[in-house]
């Protein structure tokens, strides 16, 4: 696919946000450019299976990801392989450069390039992602249903994954790096609720273990290297925004999820933001699409 110089909308990331904006952009007819640094799909392209997307009952995360991008396509448009380095604002807009592709000069942005989940780093939390790792409860969790679980982290989403996955779990182990005042709350208030819910406080994670699927974690605890059995660890430890592209002030929060209107819109004229990079309460794929499509309607009422 080859770079137009100029064109009305880009589309910066092409998870389902990124590419449901296309799909609306396209339907009232607007030249816009989706450009991807990776595959089209963004991170559910590493859900093991999504059972919440409404009328697809239990998908490959890949699955979705695909039927998306066909319906995208199918309405004459494709997605754009290129990093976006950089946008600047121009008088009549922005400008968009792609690392070896050039830039291109448009009128309205829509940021949708999702957010990263921050690993612990061992060597071995990736081999079993998809196998006992995740970094989504409300996607993955059900998959373990009447399993021994884990939570590492302590961050908001941990707190969520935590009340969350208790209902779910034959035993819920919360590994913590301070056993805080919120902590014990959420702990005794599960515990009078009847779940088997345990929590240890831990300096590390030492690594991930198991034959073909995650078994156990190695923890290190006041120096001292213990084992944790578990069918599944979710690791909530914290995300950061892909936005760090923006050369300009706009409204974000410290871990650069951008802080967007009713309309999509940022503080800053003509950038929409839609999917995991949107600064909400709720992170799913039903949520993108949704932000996607409301972005996408309110641009092209700005230039039909």
């Amino acid at each position: 696919m080859s770079l137009k110089g100029e064109t009305k909308v880009v589309v910066i990331g092409a998870g389902p946000a990124g590419m449901t904006a296309s799909i609306y952009l396209a339907q009232a007819e607007i030249d816009h450019l989706v450009v991807e640094a990776r595959a089209p799909g963004g991170a559910i392209l590493r859900a093991a299976e999504v059972i919440n997307y409404p009328g697809l009952g239990k998908r490959r995360g890949y699955e979705i990801a695909l039927e998306i991008h066909k319906h995208m396509k199918e309405l004459g448009n494709d997605v754009l392989s290129g990093e976006v380095v950089s946008v600047d604002r121009t008088e009549k807009g922005f400008i968009v450069d792609i690392k070896g592709r050039g830039t291109v000069e448009t009128e309205f942005v829509i940021v949708a390039t999702g957010a990263k989940s921050k690993t612990t780093g061992v060597l071995n939390e990736m081999r079993y992602f998809g196998k006992g790792v995740s970094y989504c409860a409300v996607c993955d969790g059900y998959l373990f249903k009447g399993k021994v679980m884990t939570v590492l982290g302590q961050d908001e989403e941990a707190f969520d994954s935590v009340k969350y996955l208790s209902s779910l779990a034959s035993r819920l182990n919360w590994l913590v790096f301070e056993v805080t005042d919120e902590v014990k709350k959420t702990v005794n208030s599960l515990k009078e609720r009847g779940f088997d819910v345990g929590v240890m406080k831990i300096d590390k994670v030492e690594d991930f273990k198991g034959e073909g699927k995650l078994e156990k974690l190695l923890v290190n605890v006041d120096g001292e290297v213990k084992e944790i059995m578990t069918d599944a660890c979710f690791v909530n430890i914290g995300k950061v925004a892909a936005t760090e592209f923006l050369n300009f002030d706009v409204h974000k929060d410290a871990a650069g999820f951008l802080i967007v209107d009713e309309d999509r819109e940022t503080s800053v004229d003509g950038l929409y933001a839609a999917g995991d990079c949107v600064k909400k309460s709720v992170y799913q794929v039903a949520t993108a699409v949704g932000d996607g499509a409301v972005a996408a309607v309110n641009v092209a009422r700005r230039l039909v």
